[in-house]
């Protein structure tokens, strides 16, 4: 009613202001959601540490204890503040990473972390690999950032080049370049032995990767089951590999991690490795982390 008589052009744009405004206000509230619990716990720090008001003897003998143990920090009235309250952005996260942690780009290259690298050389293969995998799968799309609508794009190939659905979609690049941002951070700044629990709590791609290298290779997962798991064959061009029949795996449920393991004999090498390192290492992590020993 209140647009009766106004020109169409005038129309659309009230419409996409409205729109704009509508996605600008949503990503500031989500924006502030994300970062407003890291911004109050830093002015926690500050007020703390760089303007203290209680001295040692306010504070408990056990944490004054661990504090001359470790070497850490305390509050304390009658000390200068530390020197990264005169930072122009005093947050007190990046100087605990830097003195505590020895965080900062190619610090962890030493050759006593060996042990560690090889411990993140498995999840950083199948990252990168993921990475270069969905480039060659579509380059265009990649080169011109996925910004391009599916006409343009369609001219740069050919109609039969079309990435296939699944983890080769168009809409899977930003998850692609998540993840690979966050391998190359995690590679060169970080402690590499998190490598695997940071990418794997952060990013869905190592999952889909490793669902589509199965997928790939082991289409049999597909087929219907008439026969029961004892029935199943694998893929044409391998020999037909009956379940194992021991009481253990006629116990197990019946889902796809089952029948590979149930036909691990038939299985391709890759879908052997991607097996071999998800089971081992969730083996490997229960029976090292619940006793305090070297894991990550």
């Amino acid at each position: 009613q209140l647009l009766r008589g106004t020109p169409w052009g005038v129309c659309r744009g009230l419409r996409y202001a409205g729109i704009a405004v509508c996605f600008l206000l949503k990503a500031a509230l989500g924006s502030s959601a994300i970062l407003l619990p890291f911004g109050l716990f830093q002015y926690y720090g500050y007020r703390t540490f760089c303007t203290p008001t209680i001295g040692p003897e306010q504070i408990s003998p056990a944490l004054l204890e661990l504090a001359e143990l470790k070497g850490y920090r305390i509050p304390d009235t009658t000390k200068a503040p530390p020197a990264w309250c005169q930072w122009p952005f005093p947050v007190l996260y990046s100087y605990i990473q830097d003195v505590y942690w020895d965080v900062g780009f190619l610090r962890y290259f030493q050759l006593k972390q060996l042990p560690n690298f090889l411990l993140a050389l498995p999840v950083t293969v199948l990252g990168g690999t993921a990475a270069w995998q969905y480039f060659r799968a579509d380059p265009w799309l990649c080169l011109q950032l996925g910004l391009l609508g599916e006409p343009l794009r369609k001219r740069g190939r050919a109609e039969g080049d079309r990435p296939a659905a699944g983890f080769r979609h168009p809409r899977v690049f930003v998850y692609v370049v998540h993840a690979s941002v966050l391998l190359v951070f995690g590679g060169l700044w970080m402690h590499v032995q998190v490598l695997t629990r940071f990418l794997a709590s952060s990013s869905p791609v190592l999952y889909w990767y490793c669902a589509h290298l199965l997928d790939k290779n082991e289409p049999w997962l597909r087929a219907p089951r008439d026969g029961g798991c004892e029935g199943e064959c694998a893929a044409p061009g391998r020999p037909c590999v009956r379940c194992r029949t021991g009481a253990v795996w006629k116990g197990l449920p019946r889902n796809p991690l089952t029948r590979l393991l149930c036909h691990w004999g038939a299985c391709s090498p890759v879908s052997r490795c991607v097996l071999g390192y998800f089971t081992s290492y969730w083996l490997l992590g229960l029976a090292l982390h619940c006793n305090f020993l070297p894991w990550t």
